[in-house]
């Protein structure tokens, strides 16, 4: 069986990716945490979450051998006061002290930032994904349907994606949490399964 490594220690983003994968026979996704141990402390993300993206695929491929996703994402936040809406460094912003600042933090940072502003705010996810292997590296980025970022929890979310606690989805009035990947999900899954797979099985 073929392996794919998503290039991620991070449970919550290597089952998103895992889950939003199309089935792909003989082929088996495995994270960083499964296979021998790396050394990617001279892997230095900057603010352009495309590259990031492109960067840790190119990288991790490098490193193991093993063909490549690798992802990257963005929060836009309407009424966030700088670089036109997009939150390029959503920790750093909730606790600049910290080398990563916990959820619980981001959440009540978030939270007095919307109080700020008039308790809500509309906000969407960009993904950017990248693929390398042997012949090269592709890269794609997929915007999410439109949420509305507000101050009261939903106790679903997945530890390490702690915005998604707070977000109601624009149509359906739904928390993100609650909704089943098809829906919180969707065009992520629409590239993964479209793009990435056609680029996998090249």
């Amino acid at each position: 069986m073929r392996k794919i490594l998503i290039g991620t220690r991070n449970d919550a983003k290597f089952r998103m990716v895992k889950e939003c994968m199309p089935e792909i026979p003989d082929v088996e996704f495995v994270n960083l945490n499964d296979i021998s141990a790396i050394d990617d402390s001279t892997l230095v993300e900057g603010p352009d979450f495309e590259e990031n993206a492109k960067l840790k695929s190119e990288f991790y491929f490098k490193a193991s051998g093993i063909p490549t996703i690798a992802t990257d994402n963005i929060f836009w936040v309407e009424k966030w006061p700088k670089d036109n809406g997009f939150i390029v460094h959503m920790r750093k912003e909730a606790n600049p002290e910290s080398p990563r600042a916990t959820d619980e933090e981001v959440v009540e940072f978030f939270k007095k930032f919307l109080d700020s502003v008039g308790g809500e705010s509309k906000a969407n996810f960009f993904y950017a994904i990248a693929y390398t292997d042997e012949k090269g590296t592709n890269t794609w980025v997929s915007k999410q349907h439109d949420y509305i970022v507000q101050t009261v929890q939903s106790k679903n979310f997945w530890p390490g994606y702690p915005m998604e606690s707070l977000l109601i989805d624009a149509e359906t009035g739904e928390y993100k949490g609650d909704q089943k990947n098809e829906r919180r999900y969707s065009k992520l899954i629409e590239c993964l399964a479209t793009d990435v797979k056609k680029r996998i099985l090249e």
